[in-house]
Order: structure tokens, then sequence, then C-alpha cells
């Protein structure tokens, strides 16, 4: 009898062991496009972020610098506002760009050995680190991303929902 009730409650253990393991979740930034308020340092202003076929699109919606878009794909970088584009020199180009800091955060999101994953309340909260300093990324179950914060750069940007 002692043996069965061992043998029960080692099954048991193992059990209730495996069955609160994590589930497996490969990070993955699929295309999107959503609205967002982007504050960095004491600036903030509305915008439009898209991200399809590894490029990140940010159009301003507020402040002066509404209408103007600014795209990256990891190489180069380019604003345009009706129809006139600039594409500055790599050298000009700021790490703390909204474009290119997105399009670093995602792309270490899915590209980092040491990319560190948690579920909280059913979302995602992915941390890392990049070159301007550490981020904060959280994402949805169904994959929309909430938010995004580096207070060592001044950056919080606040998803507010598709367009």
């Amino acid at each position: 009898m002692k043996k069965c009730f061992a043998a029960a409650a080692l099954f048991a253990v193992l059990f209730l062991f495996s069955s609160c393991r994590a589930g497996a979740y490969s990070p993955h930034i699929a295309a999107f496009e959503q609205n967002a308020i982007i504050t960095l340092g004491e600036n903030e202003f509305a915008c439009l972020i898209s991200y399809k076929n590894g490029c990140v699109s940010v159009t301003a919606l507020s402040t002066n610098a509404a209408g103007v878009s600014m795209q990256y794909d990891g190489e180069s970088l380019s604003f345009s506002l009706g129809g006139m584009n600039y594409t500055p020199e790599s050298a000009d180009v700021l790490e703390t760009n909204p474009a290119v800091l997105l399009y670093n955060v995602f792309y270490y999101i899915e590209n980092s050995e040491s990319l560190t994953a948690d579920v909280l309340d059913g979302a995602y909260r992915f941390s890392g680190e990049i070159g301007i300093g550490s981020f904060v990324l959280y994402q949805y179950a169904d994959g929309a991303i909430e938010s995004l914060e580096m207070q060592s750069a001044g950056v919080f940007i606040e998803f507010t929902g598709d367009t």
C-alpha cells in the first residue's frame, strides 16, 4: 500500500511540474500598422507606425512635423513629405530616430540569442539591449504591440491600437 501511495504521489508531483512548464514561444513581430504616441525626452507626438517586409515606417500625425514619414530597412533611412524625399548619409542617422530604434528592437527580438522573454497577464515582456541602451517591449498574446520603453535614452512609445 505504501509503494502504491508513493508511486501515486511521485506521479502527481511529476504531472504538476510538467503541466506548469511555459509553452514554447518563438518571438516574432508580424506585419502591423498601429497608431502610437512617441515620447522622446520632453517632446511627444502622435504617429502611425507600420512594419512590413522588414521595413519600419513612422509617420508623424501631430506637431509641426505632421505628415513627415520616416522609413528604415536596416540599411538606409529616408524621409518624405508630399513629393519630397531625403536620404541622409548613414553617418548622420541618429539611433534615437523612431524608425531606426524600432527596427533595431524588432531585429534584436527576432534574432538575438540573449533575448529575455517573460509572460505577464497574457502578454509577453521582452527585454534586451541595443546600441543606445536597454529596452523593454510589451506585446499582447495576439501579436499587437503595447509599448516600448528605453529609459536610458528617454524614449517611450505607447501603441494605441490599429488604424
